[in-house]
């Protein structure tokens, strides 16, 4: 059964989905985010091969699937073949979704979609046009989030989406990194949550006119921390513990 969504303020993402118990990324950890109550949901993508978008973080497979392959170098079908689940034996193996079977699940629930665009480490020139088109067939953009390491990257989409939201990750931003962001109308920025204790860094943040949403929360001490500095969003590996922990703390 889906736990009652209060009405704190702060949005709880579940990263990977609920990650803390079920394997990341996967159908399965996305269906127990929803149950457990999450607003939302966070995933990574990349492109396969032959040219599929796919949810996966890892670029090399080799924690995931116990193989040192690369996404880049599969095709969907091989890739879908593999066992994502390998790392987590306690569950059955699990395949690699394709992020259009993703949205479409999405469409059937209330849940938003930080989509994190993994083009930092490996670029994927083109992933953001790819995105966008999946989310625009299905006429979404209002659920969803997009978000990167790259600057540049989260810059480009918003210049090909100006509606839609865009979020600049970053472990520790700098002050040119915002100055930027805000330069080129970047909605949020998502940083490590450990900034939850630099004095007035959230604070600052909204004021300037951006969502914040800290990754990745997982004590209650940071989730009642980034509650109580009014943080649009925390993304938890774990959102049936923050659901309650934070549904008691409003109560």
């Amino acid at each position: 059964m889906t736990q009652h969504k209060d009405s704190c303020a702060i949005k709880i993402f579940a990263h990977r989905g609920a990650s803390d118990v079920y394997p990341e990324n996967t159908m399965l950890a996305f269906y127990e985010s929803e149950k457990a109550g999450a607003d939302g949901i966070e995933l990574d993508v990349q492109r396969t091969r032959d040219g599929k978008v796919v949810v996966v973080h890892d670029e090399n497979l080799e924690r995931l699937s116990g193989q040192p392959l690369w996404v880049k170098d599969l095709t969907l079908d091989e890739l879908r073949a593999l066992n994502i689940a390998a790392y987590s034996p306690e569950h059955e193996p699990q395949q690699v979704p394709a992020l259009d079977e993703v949205l479409n699940w999405i469409l059937t629930t209330t849940l938003d979609v930080n989509i994190e665009l993994k083009n930092s480490a490996v670029p994927i020139p083109g992933l953001e046009e790819d995105v966008l088109r999946l989310i625009d067939a299905r006429k979404m953009r209002h659920r969803i989030i997009v978000s990167s390491f790259s600057l540049e990257s989260v810059i480009y989409m918003k210049k090909l989406a100006p509606d839609l939201r865009c979020g600049f990750l970053a472990k520790r931003p700098t002050r040119v990194d915002l100055q930027c962001a805000e330069e080129h109308n970047i909605d949020a920025i998502h940083p490590h949550i450990y900034n939850v204790y630099r004095p007035g860094f959230t604070r600052t943040l909204l004021r300037r006119g951006f969502a914040v949403r800290y990754w990745t929360a997982t004590t209650e001490r940071q989730y009642r921390t980034a509650s109580r500095q009014k943080a649009t969003a925390i993304i938890v590996n774990n959102p049936a513990q923050a659901r309650a922990i934070l549904s008691n703390s409003s109560s």
